[in-house]
């Protein structure tokens, strides 16, 4: 699954969505219905993100 680094922390809004850290490491699970959102997991938990404050881990360089 890819992996993406929280770049802001971000508080859930609703119940389906995700609380994060800066920092953290998500599994983005596939992207959600609505525009700029993905399904994303951290540890155990599943839920929406806002895409805008994630970026891709780059695996390939070095």
């Amino acid at each position: 699954l890819p992996q993406y680094i929280a770049i802001f922390p971000y508080e859930a809004q609703q119940d389906d969505e995700l609380s994060f850290p800066a920092d953290a490491i998500l599994e983005i699970l596939h992207e959600a219905h609505t525009s700029g959102w993905f399904i994303a997991r951290l540890g155990d938990q599943v839920g929406l993100i806002p895409s805008t404050y994630v970026q891709p881990i780059d695996t390939h360089s070095q």
